[in-house]
């Protein structure tokens, strides 16, 4: 027997089953979100009213020609309030405007995109 065959040996049988493993964890996450339905993922984008309406009539998901409202938004002299705080209070800062702006398109039925 050659030295350290056994130990390689042991390594190998012992990473197949690891390995197995998480590509079947992987598999089986990948197909769950595939089979997810799409209102599922809009919670985040889309007012709870407008998600119902859309799942109580398909038929509004169809493309058709439409008028619609866009809202872009920016904060002034961002830049240079960015470079003056350090990551933690940027982020909070970020967080609490993009909440607000949130709560106000929801409040309108709006999407975010």
């Amino acid at each position: 027997m050659v030295p350290g065959s056994t130990s390689s040996f042991r390594r190998f049988f012992t990473l197949v089953p690891n390995v197995s493993l998480v590509a079947l964890y992987r598999v089986l996450i990948e197909e769950q979100e595939k089979t997810q339905s799409p209102a599922a993922d809009s919670s985040n984008t889309s007012p709870p009213e407008v998600v119902r309406r859309l799942l109580d009539d398909p038929e509004r998901v169809k493309p058709r020609k439409s008028e619609i409202t866009v809202l872009f938004s920016d904060i002034r002299g961002f830049t240079s309030i960015s470079e003056s705080l350090d990551a933690q209070e940027l982020a909070d800062l970020l967080n609490g405007y993009l909440t607000e702006m949130t709560r106000i398109v929801f409040r309108y039925q709006g999407n975010l995109g």
